[in-house]
């Protein structure tokens, strides 16, 4: 390839010397041999792109039909003649050429990519026509078919460079040596064809020696684009502010060449009035494509943006569009049933196999969830490991199609067991919007995964309780039941899903920190001296602490850390008053002190437990949350039959509570807040 390299750039050395010494013509023809020779050559060598160099081979030796006019320059020859027509077949095996070269070497083109091509191409040849016509021809009274007969070279070589610099700037193409040697090798062809018309209509038969030499150094440079190798380029994927500007111009210079012509300040030019019609009409396809162009991109964009990719179920987008979408014609005899579902054992699976075998995991039961809830409903995935569906119809309906779904989230293997916790929500029972339903739903789902045996709070729960056991067995008894009471209160206030969970941990836990306070102050018989009392009431900061190791347990600490805190400010660890106090501190400091006084302490003998209710009444207000402390009574008076005589107020408590649970609706309608 070097070696062709020098070839061609020593004849043309010998090229520019020879025109101006005056061997114009056979310059020239031995320009056009050698640049078909070294073309030719290219394809004997090199095994890449030997369609392309072949074709552009045969169109050189095409265009050495030209020697002719050197051979016989007096001989009397009619335009066309055959030598014309060799040379129109050059211009044939050009553009085939310049196709294949492009398709080559710009990868990710568009279609419209060619079209912007082409209107680059008949615009340049437009414009030039204009000025060669209207400038350099005026008043010349040459013979117009002779005059448009020679444009036609001029006109071929600049739709040609037109055609490579277009696709070059919108395509967003690197230009390369090749691609440089085509642009510069048809420049100086149109420049040379357009010097050579002039020189016609002026009356200079034969062309000067500098015309000559830019038509020999011009087939050089075409032949100098074969001996460089291929480089690919990438074309940009979106049409960008230069097709914009070509389109506009283009079609803007042909409408005002069209309108000179209709009011007559073009004269009758069928080259130039063909060219810019032919803009207009290229023009006019090229928007149209790229309207089709565009409408497809929405479209594929629209899909994209609902449906998930992995699974090809629709996505929280679309969850949320549908959701909106079926509320208002949801009602009590056909509600609408919301499921969320979240994997148990997935990142586990994930970790094992790897993550293109988690991927294909989802992908079948994405597929499995949807064959499931066909009949009923509709799937999706929200992301990650989250999948969700909509199911209609009557409630008996929708809990079999739930359970389905449930049971098609479920795969076990060998060494694998992948699972879903579900959450729901009825609409319009539990909730009238979108976004009070997916709050339910998630919190439910929350509240049944942290109630897994192998889930991360869960856990820890019962490595905390199992500590607090061992420190202190009456600690752990106690936490039980302020846990019952804490449990059956919150439900009447309508307390649900993930705070009812959080609440629960929050109450047995609520004595942690009391495993760093000595046994001598914890089991003291008499009263607690004033530094024993500032000792132990650092147990709900200790026990916030403790429990903000866990991740899983931190909104749990904040519950512990006020679960001493009064209702009038005189709490601790930090005065909260009033609404400043969680909820479910609140109720878990209410149903503390209730156990605490019907139990037996060291320091003091237990309570009944209506002298109990009775010593909340009186601190309501003060001590405690006023509304906790009737919710409290509510559940301790909620039971249809007297104590049984063996059933202490803690049994009785845990009765009400499980009863509560077990009631489709909370009794109450009102929130503690």
């Amino acid at each position: 390839m070097k070696v062709l390299r020098v070839i061609v750039v020593v004849m043309g050395v010998v090229v520019v010397a020879g025109g101006f010494l005056g061997g114009g013509g056979l310059i020239r023809g031995a320009a056009l041999v050698v640049a078909a020779a070294v073309t030719f050559v290219r394809v004997i060598l090199v095994k890449e792109e030997r369609l392309l160099w072949a074709v552009w081979g045969v169109g050189l030796l095409a265009w050495t039909g030209q020697l002719h006019y050197v051979v016989f320059p007096h001989a009397a020859v009619s335009f066309p003649a055959v030598p014309d027509y060799l040379a129109l077949g050059f211009y044939g095996c050009a553009m085939v050429s310049v196709v294949l070269f492009v398709k080559s070497r710009l990868h990710g083109r568009r279609k419209s990519l060619w079209l912007d091509g082409v209107i680059g191409g008949l615009a340049l040849s437009a414009l030039m026509s204009l000025f060669v016509f209207h400038t350099a021809l005026a008043g010349s009274g040459v013979d117009s078919q002779i005059v448009d007969g020679q444009l036609g070279y001029a006109i071929a070589d600049l739709f040609i460079l037109g055609f490579i610099a277009v696709v070059v700037l919108v395509g967003g193409w690197r230009v390369g040596l090749a691609a440089r040697a085509f642009m510069v090798g048809f420049a100086l062809l149109a420049l040379a064809d357009c010097m050579y018309v002039v020189a016609v209509a002026k009356g200079a038969l034969v062309p000067t020696s500098l015309v000559t030499s830019l038509w020999a150094v011009g087939s050089l440079s075409l032949a100098a684009a074969a001996t460089h190798r291929r480089r690919i380029c990438h074309a940009a994927h979106a049409t960008g502010l230069v097709a914009v500007v070509l389109l506009g111009f283009s079609g803007m210079s042909s409408l005002g060449l069209l309108a000179a012509y209709a009011i007559g300040l073009v004269g009758r030019t069928p080259a130039l009035i063909g060219l810019a019609a032919a803009v207009l009409g290229v023009t006019v396809v090229r928007f149209c494509s790229s309207l089709l162009e565009n409408s497809r991109i929405l479209k594929a964009s629209q899909v994209q943006a609902l449906t998930d990719s992995l699974t090809g179920l629709r996505n929280r987008r679309r969850l949320v569009i549908d959701l909106e979408n079926a509320i208002g014609h949801a009602c009590e005899s056909e509600p609408l049933t919301l499921g969320l579902f979240d994997l148990d054992g997935f990142k586990s699976y994930n970790d094992t196999f790897g993550h293109p075998a988690g991927d294909q995991l989802l992908v079948r039961l994405g597929h499995k969830l949807a064959a499931a809830v066909a009949d009923h409903g509709t799937a999706y995935r929200l992301g990650g490991d989250e999948f969700c569906v909509l199911v209609h119809g009557a409630a008996n309906d929708a809990a079999r199609a739930l359970s389905a779904a449930h049971l098609s989230l479920a795969e076990r293997g060998q060494h694998f067991s992948v699972g879903a916790s579900c959450g729901s929500a009825r609409i319009p029972q539990d909730a009238r919007d979108a976004e009070a339903a997916l709050y339910l739903a998630d919190q439910r789902m929350y509240g049944e995964k942290n109630q897994r045996p192998d889930s991360a709070r869960r856990q820890s729960r019962d490595v905390l309780l199992k500590a607090l056991h061992e420190r202190q067995p009456t600690l752990g008894a106690h936490g039980q039941g302020v846990t019952d009471l804490a449990v059956a209160v919150a439900l009447r206030a309508g307390i649900k899903g993930e705070q009812l969970d959080e609440l629960a941990r929050a109450a047995e836990l609520h004595d942690i920190g009391k495993i760093a306070i000595p046994e001598a102050i914890l089991n003291k018989p008499g009263p607690l001296s004033q530094e024993e009392w500032e000792f132990m009431h650092r147990h709900p900061m200790l026990g916030e602490r403790i429990l903000n190791v866990a991740p899983a347990l931190k909104p749990v600490a904040k519950l512990v850390r006020s679960s001493h805190e009064r209702w009038d400010g005189n709490g601790y660890p930090d005065r909260l008053k009033g609404h400043q106090i969680p909820n479910g501190s609140r109720i878990i400091f209410v149903c503390d002190a209730f156990n605490a006084m019907t139990e037996e302490r060291p320091y003091h003998a237990s309570q009944a437990p209506q002298e109990a209710i009775t010593e909340l009444r009186r601190c309501a207000g003060t001590q405690f949350d006023p509304r906790a402390v009737t919710l409290l009574c509510q559940v301790l008076e909620h039971q249809t039959a007297p104590n049984p005589p063996h059933q202490s107020a803690r049994q009785a408590a845990h009765v009400a509570s499980r009863s509560l649970l077990t009631t489709p609706e909370p009794p109450g309608d009102a929130t503690l807040i």
